[in-house]
């Protein structure tokens, strides 16, 4: 009779029974709440929840136009390219939502099958490769449970790891047989890269690109001219079925310039001791290595896969196999020096790394803010590399020393589910809009724009944005990985203006539904409570408790009237030397009356700009189009003077109708109009300390110090104009509770700055800082050309403190 554990289904079986079991202890208790919790950060579930269910509904309606345009981050188009898509869900557990009809339980589900199939694909590359169940059951015990995956439990779009080893084994049998059905199965599995991570996709290339490089060479496959061919129609095809994914990243790319800096890349990246740290919640590991890692920075792989890692470095070179297992020695150690993102720390000194190189010459590089999710395939690469050694030592035994490895090796399994294995923090994710009252009155409402007060920081809305679901209307809201300026814009108007200005905002920003919460701020929420008291466009249709829900019918703008300004502390800005012919941006800082004034933001404004001699004599006057381009705080105006240059050439005084500043400027066919890349930052403002509710105000000297030319801000109509420079301001904190907390913004420059030019920056960063630690990295961009970090600028990091 047939040996029944020598059956490959009955293998397969017996692995699943590991997998599944294992994954319920693993991820205990999180493993039997499913239906009503989430593991951590609930406003990742939120958002993957959304997302999945957006997409089920497009497709069952057949509405495939308008896939990639979800119900967040009005005004924009394109939103789902603003984080990844969720189609490989899709593809696989499209039946659960139309059973099951609950986002989060089916998001919950498909996390746990994520994490058994994860193993599954890897045990069959391994066995594929060995023949050996006892070292691919290993194989894929290390590949599922290794630590680094509770970083990601919130990340369903991360953790679908499955798809790396059905490509690199897909990719074994293709060249193998290099027949249509091999080079079909290549297709699909290469197919499944852009439908499950864009980010994860771009870092795919590198070590996919050795181990192929190496089956060609192994398989003298390269003397086949058929292999060439199959090999041209499978990438091919695999562009042109994933190209209505990519191109709306490419398209968001193009047109808002979305791309890390290096300081945030660098902050996502990791350090020696992180590959010592795991998360705090892990059972055997947390309270003795949880100081050595942060948040996407838990590197430990465990200690049973160190272990038998190194035990297989030791016979490698006198293995029948070899080049194989050396190749994913190679793999493991690129993917290991990759994680440390574009520079490497060496003896107190940091030079540039591998990762670098693939920034300036890969495309995609520049979107990715975390280089340690190479970690994903340095633990494969391990996993085999491991898998590879056991069986060939296990093979390499006598009888009864195999089978007392076999049990060791059994035994490691058990041991590493149990150090793969955390006490999960189990949150409550707001899955229910149908119970709020604000929401079902929302939802029998005409179409409109919404906007939900308070917003948390222009990207962390998940709540909002899942109730966009139910309630079925865009809205400003929104949660992402990139802010939105407009709802930061809506957010500060809030915060700043009195209830007259931010009624004119709202029916300027097309708001058509305005949503307070009554948890916010007394003296916030007082203002907001009478706000139709102060127009008649505006009337409170729904109130739950405290929860206010307004209808706002649009009204006319006032216009720009210097008499309501204050101008004796305006500034105004104009670049030193500009070429005749050409349009230029100056700019004017004013102190507005926050009862009486109101500027339109981004609205365009005519006035005139007079150019006079060194003795005071006009000499012309020209018409210029005023922009109010951003509102700070207090009232205080931002208006950018665009300005068409005259063909003349000599040195003159600009002044603005009707204000007393002027600027001396050179009018010249010579003055440089090629953009700079080099800057000075000087002067720098910024407090160690601040009390909760406390605004961080922001200060500097910038300098241009090139010989080149800053363009500081855009047209009206063109938000991201190649080579505007402005600011960045990125924060990352640790709070009491050991949490992440992360704000990106974005600022204008006040002018054009010809080479020499110095301005004084300040800014006013609209943020509800909580108790905790913080830093502060400040860095300049040229939109769709470069940081200027890269171009020698060191980013000014500055740490401080919130305390009460």
């Amino acid at each position: 009779m047939k040996n029944p554990i020598n059956n490959t289904y009955f293998r397969i079986f017996i692995l699943l029974i590991i997998l599944i079991c294992g994954n319920i202890f693993a991820l205990y208790p999180f493993s039997i709440h499913l239906r009503d919790s989430s593991p951590d950060n609930p406003d990742d579930v939120l958002l993957n929840s959304y997302i999945m269910q957006w997409e089920y509904n497009r497709i069952v309606s057949l509405d495939f136009k308008n896939y990639f345009n979800t119900t967040y981050y009005y005004p924009y188009e394109n939103t789902l390219s603003f984080t990844e898509h969720h189609t490989i869900d899709q593809l696989f557990f499209f039946p659960l939502f139309s059973i099951l009809k609950d986002p989060v339980f089916v998001h919950n589900l498909n996390l746990f099958i994520a994490l058994v199939l994860n193993g599954l694909f890897m045990y069959l590359f391994v066995y594929k490769l060995t023949g050996s169940f006892i070292s691919s059951l290993l194989s894929a015990v290390f590949f599922s449970f290794v630590p680094y995956r509770y970083t990601h439990l919130v990340h369903l779009n991360i953790l679908h790891w499955w798809v790396i080893p059905f490509s690199f084994m897909s990719a074994l049998i293709f060249v193998e047989r290099r027949d249509i059905k091999s080079a079909f199965l290549l297709t699909i599995s290469l197919f499944f890269m852009p439908l499950w991570s864009n980010n994860m996709t771009v870092f795919f290339i590198v070590p996919f690109a050795i181990y192929l490089t190496y089956l060609i060479i192994e398989k003298k496959a390269y003397k086949d001219k058929g292999f060439y061919l199959l090999l041209f129609i499978s990438f091919t095809l695999v562009l042109l079925f994933s190209s209505p994914f990519i191109y709306h990243y490419i398209k968001l790319r193009q047109e808002m310039y979305f791309e890390r800096s290096i300081t945030e890349m660098r902050y996502y990246s990791a350090e020696i001791k992180n590959f010592l740290g795991v998360h705090n919640t892990n059972i055997l590991w947390g309270k003795k290595l949880g100081e050595f890692g942060k948040w996407e920075r838990y590197l430990f792989p465990g200690a049973t896969f160190l272990i038998l890692f190194l035990i297989s470095i030791t016979g490698m070179f006198w293995s029948r196999i070899r080049w194989k297992r050396l190749l994913f020695l190679v793999i493991s150690l690129v993917s290991f020096s990759l994680t440390f993102g574009p520079y490497i720390g060496v003896a107190g000194e940091e030079i540039k790394g591998p990762y670098y190189l693939l920034l300036q010459y890969v495309p995609g590089y520049y979107g990715i803010r975390v280089p340690t999710r190479f970690a994903i395939y340095m633990y494969f690469s391990m996993a085999v590399f491991c898998g590879l050694g056991m069986a060939e030592l296990i093979e390499r035994c006598s009888k009864p020393l195999s089978y007392a490895l076999k049990v060791i090796l059994i035994l490691a399994v058990f041991f590493y589910i149990y150090e793969g294995s955390h006490r999960i923090n189990l949150w409550t994710p707001s899955n229910h809009p149908e119970k709020d009252l604000i929401y079902q009155r929302l939802r029998g409402l005409q179409d409109g724009i919404v906007f939900e007060y308070p917003a948390m920081m222009a990207y962390k809305d998940a709540a909002q944005t899942f109730a966009s679901l139910y309630h079925n209307k865009r809205t400003y809201n929104g949660y992402s990985g990139w802010g939105s300026k407009p709802l930061e814009n809506l957010l500060e108007a809030v915060r700043n203006y009195s209830p007259a200005q931010l009624v004119y905002l709202l029916e300027d920003m097309n708001v058509r539904y305005f949503i307070v919460r009554g948890y916010i701020p007394s003296g916030v929420y007082n203002k907001l409570e009478h706000l139709a008291d102060y127009s008649k466009d505006v009337r409170l249709i729904s109130r739950w408790g405290r929860d206010l829900l307004f209808e706002i019918n649009g009204a006319r703008l006032n216009e720009l009237d210097y008499s309501r300004l204050d101008l004796k502390d305006a500034l105004f800005y104009f670049p030193s030397c500009v070429k005749s012919g050409e349009r230029v941006n100056g700019g004017i800082l004013i102190d507005g009356d926050d009862n009486r004034f109101y500027v339109s933001k981004r609205r365009r404004y005519r006035d005139t700009l007079e150019l006079y001699d060194e003795n005071n004599r006009k000499i012309r006057e020209d018409k210029v189009d005023l922009i109010a381009y951003r509102i700070y705080e207090n009232g205080r105006i931002h208006l950018l003077i665009k300005y068409d240059v005259p063909d003349i050439d000599r040195e003159v005084y600009v002044r603005l109708k009707g204000l007393d500043a002027s600027r001396r400027v050179v009018i010249s066919k010579s003055c440089n109009s090629e953009l700079s890349d080099s800057i000075e930052v000087s002067d720098i403002d910024i407090p160690d300390r601040l009390e909760v509710g406390e605004p961080l105000r922001v200060g500097f000297s910038l300098k241009n110090k090139s010989g080149g030319y800053i363009k500081s801000a855009v047209e009206v109509e063109n938000f991201t104009t190649d080579g505007v420079v402005r600011v960045r301001f990125y924060i990352e904190g640790i709070d009491e509770g050991n949490k992440n907390i992360r704000y990106d913004l974005r600022y204008p420059l006040y002018s054009d700055m010809a080479s020499g030019d110095s301005i004084y920056f300040r800014q006013t960063l609209p943020l509800d800082f909580i108790e905790g630690r913080y830093r502060i990295d400040i860095d300049f961009v040229s939109e769709h050309r470069f940081w200027f970090s890269q171009k020698g600028f060191v980013p000014v990091v500055k740490e401080f403190i919130v305390s009460k």
